[in-house]
């Protein structure tokens, strides 16, 4: 792959100064990334080199690639002599934006976006990394690595680690010493370039590369429906919570709706809850599922949940979302309310249909899932 490739940001030309060593910003690199490699190249302690940049300001007890607010990055852009906005896309700030329609408060989960856990200077997670990239020159960490649908490394098919391979305690480059590699694991001093490989399939990997896509892009599809950017992660981020709630509550009718849909033996841990808190490879294996949901398209995936028995209610789980297209899903199921049928569908709660009836349906919807998935 180009070395000039980017998805994110395409990184800065040259950094003026102060310093005697002066690291380009390299492309789609964190913030957090360059800052340490420009203290170590310095021959300095990160903390010196902040205390220099922003002095009084306790930038490592926060999440600086989340955001950086303003202040602060034309601070550190009139002490170098770069651009803020190049900065502003090294941070997690842009990409949020994109995929929920807006900025959100800092202090608060923000979806798609792994937590590190700040606890003054410890992390509890939040960073990704290939072993094999980490293995090239100038390795750094880069803004797909904080993302919770990146999984899988695209240049090297490699599945990410979000812990040491040797420890299995989290990645905190912040906190090594200046003599340290940026690829070393703070705590055992092991090098994450030599953490064990797992190779994945280009199929595993086409819920990533579509959404990235759609976070460039501003829309994505659902099916053959085009939807903006916001929408489609909110249907994306409320069917891993539907598929996984399937999985841990063992319900006879969500499991049916995820086997007409193709989905079975799902590899999700009963105790997954978000997927920003989930282990990578724990996110690798729901988003194939998820993928396939989105693949589909509504009308297919409503008459799968609506042949399972599926209500709107079951559907929701209590969930409130934004999202038009989940809103659109769960008005075509049939109300779980006594006596109440829906007036598009002749399933009654209190009188299922007969067997053959229910087995009629099921034949008809895996048709019409082959004939969508062939087209």
């Amino acid at each position: 792959m180009d070395s000039t490739f980017y998805k994110w940001h395409p990184g800065t030309a040259i950094v003026a100064r102060p310093w005697p060593f002066r690291p380009k910003l390299l492309p789609d690199e964190l913030l957090s990334s360059w800052l340490i490699r420009t203290a170590h190249a310095n021959g300095c302690d990160i903390m010196t080199l902040t205390g220099l940049i922003w002095p009084g300001w306790r930038v490592w007890t926060r999440d600086v690639d989340r955001h950086c607010p303003p202040r602060y990055l034309n601070e550190l852009s009139t002490t170098c002599d770069v651009d803020p906005h190049a900065f502003e896309k090294a941070t997690l700030s842009p990409v949020s934006a994109s995929i929920c329609g807006h900025l959100l408060p800092e202090k608060q989960l923000w979806p798609w976006i792994l937590p590190i856990g700040a606890r003054n200077r410890l992390r509890t997670g939040g960073l990704q990394y290939c072993p094999a990239c980490l293995a090239e020159d100038s390795p750094h960490y880069r803004i797909g690595w904080r993302l919770a649908w990146n999984t899988a490394c695209p240049k090297h098919e490699y599945l990410l680690h979000d812990r040491c391979h040797h420890c299995s305690l989290p990645i905190e480059p912040h906190r090594l010493e200046p003599i340290k590699n940026i690829s070393c694991c703070t705590y055992c001093e092991s090098n994450l370039k030599d953490a064990p490989t797992v190779k994945v399939n280009a199929d595993s990997m086409s819920f990533q590369s579509q959404a990235d896509m759609v976070a460039i892009t501003g829309s994505g599809l659902f099916g053959k429906d085009s939807i903006p950017a916001p929408d489609w992660f909110s249907l994306a981020w409320f069917m891993s919570s539907y598929i996984s709630m399937a999985v841990k509550r063992r319900s006879k009718s969500m499991i049916q709706a995820l086997e007409n849909i193709g989905i079975s033996n799902l590899l999700v841990p009963e105790s997954l809850h978000s997927i920003e808190f989930a282990r990578t490879d724990e996110r690798h294996y729901l988003f194939q599922a998820v993928d396939k949901c989105i693949k589909m398209g509504k009308q297919c995936f409503i008459d799968a949940l609506v042949v399972a028995g599926t209500t709107s209610n079951s559907f929701m789980n209590g969930k409130s979302t934004n999202s038009l297209a989940v809103l659109e899903i769960a008005n075509a199921l049939p109300s779980a309310s006594r006596g109440h049928r829906h007036e598009s569908d002749s399933i009654s709660i209190n009188h299922p249909n007969p067997r053959y009836v229910v087995e009629k349906r099921r034949i008809r919807l895996l048709q019409r899932i082959k004939a969508a998935s062939n087209e």
